[in-house]
């Protein structure tokens, strides 16, 4: 049996993918009810955009947004996704957040499964912060991004296998590598967690809000505002409303 690797993800020629840069966007995060306003809101942005689309999210999540979003919109959760053929045909793919596990879960696990003694965090509770890159679809350039590591190798090989793998396998849902141009994919990676996958741009939180907040609201609804006089009062009306 002769096995290859290659240490990026293969991208077919119709595939265009964007990321976010400045945050981790934990399942935590996304629990709240401003993030289950902001992705209803994203999804409804996506149906109008593409014609169809595909969004893979925590569960509680799902479960939130469900029935609520179009029915262009195609729903999943990390977890359940294994071998599934349901985004393979979608034009969007967003995957949103990326699972965080405490040091101490991660460290206790590894022992007793090596039984081997392992190093900890100590005192400061959470991971090391270590710069890597978000590469640019030339994989000669990239953003720098700030992201978790683990000070002991068998213990961030254990929180990568959880974390940054189960983001890999969501975003192979979609088939990048079976993307001709006639079947385009555009993916939105809604975490800064870096990928083995090439990107064409990246975008910062502050801008998913902007796109994702009442101006997104009134555009999912098919209202454009031309700019003018009085129009900023809307901002505040909508946002007393809240």
């Amino acid at each position: 049996i002769e096995m290859s690797y290659e240490g990026t993800a293969i991208d077919g020629p119709g595939v265009t993918r964007y990321q976010l840069r400045d945050s981790v966007v934990s399942y935590n995060t996304i629990r709240s009810d401003l993030w289950k306003d902001l992705i209803s809101v994203f999804c409804e942005l996506l149906a109008r955009t593409y014609p169809s689309a595909g969004v893979i999210l925590p569960k509680d999540v799902e479960t939130k947004i469900e029935g609520v979003v179009s029915p262009n919109v195609i729903l999943g959760h990390f977890g359940a996704i294994t071998g599934t053929n349901s985004f393979e045909d979608v034009n969007a793919l967003a995957v949103i957040g990326r699972q965080a596990v405490s040091p101490e879960f991660f460290e206790e696990q590894t022992s007793a499964l090596t039984r081997q003694t392992v190093n900890n965090v100590g005192e400061q509770k959470w991971y090391d912060k270590a710069s890597r890159q978000i590469f640019y679809r030339d994989g000669l350039r990239g953003w720098a991004v700030e992201t978790d590591v683990h000070p002991d190798p068998l213990v961030e090989a254990a929180r990568k296998s959880l974390t940054t793998a189960s983001l890999e396998q969501a975003l192979g849902r979609g088939r990048n590598v079976r993307r001709p141009q006639e079947k385009p994919l555009t993916e939105f990676v809604l975490t800064n967690t870096p990928t083995e996958r090439l990107v064409d741009g990246t975008f910062s939180l502050n801008e998913f809000k902007a796109a994702t907040g009442w101006i997104g609201a009134l555009l999912s609804s098919g209202i454009w505002l031309q700019p003018g006089k009085g129009a900023e009062i809307l901002y505040f009306i909508l946002k007393a409303q809240r």
